[in-house]
């Protein structure tokens, strides 16, 4: 603005700290070294306006926004040795494919249980699949109980040979939950 001595005008002072980014500025660093995520900048501040002068300091303040939920060191991130996926088959090994690709592509370590009672079963080939062979036509309960006995981990999974997990099935977030409850499971 012009207009001589009666327009405001504002001024911002020289000093050391003003120089500096707010990423460089030594109050940023020593902050976030201390896990804090704020940085601060000062800025000092001259306002003189009809022969009148104001000195202050802006504080300048950039916070990030907190994290609510981070998985990282939570229980749920070994599911491998805390799941097993169990499951009974009976004439339907492309379904049972299906199944294990879309386990896989999540959870390409998880223990995989499978009680099959076809009458002409086929070997399912795998890291971690364990594939158990009954009598023809034994049925559901049988393979359940055959599939639950050889489970090792803390939890099971039973899902139907039919199933298929996608980006939305998250285990983790069930281990989780399983893990801090106060409930006597």
């Amino acid at each position: 603005m012009s207009g001589g001595g009666d327009a405001a005008r504002l001024l911002t002072g020289q000093s050391r700290e003003s120089k500096l980014s707010p990423v460089d500025s030594p109050v940023c660093n020593a902050l976030t070294a201390a896990g804090l995520s704020v940085c601060i900048l000062h800025l000092p501040v001259q306002l003189e306006t009809d022969g009148h002068q104001a000195f202050f300091v802006i504080k300048i303040r950039h916070a990030t926004i907190p994290k609510l939920y981070s998985s990282e060191d939570q229980p749920g991130e070994n599911i491998s040795g805390l799941v097993t996926i169990a499951t009974k088959t009976f004439l339907r090994y492309d379904k049972l494919r299906e199944l294990i690709s879309s386990i896989r592509k999540y959870y390409p370590n998880v223990t995989i249980v499978i009680a099959d009672d076809s009458d002409k079963p086929q070997k399912i080939e795998g890291d971690f699949i364990e594939q158990y062979f009954m009598p023809f036509g034994k049925g559901w309960f049988a393979g359940r109980n055959l599939a639950i006995s050889q489970v090792t981990t803390k939890y099971l999974l039973w899902v139907d040979d039919d199933f298929i997990f996608t980006a939305n099935t998250k285990l983790e977030k069930l281990v989780n939950i399983l893990e801090k409850t106060t409930l006597d499971l």
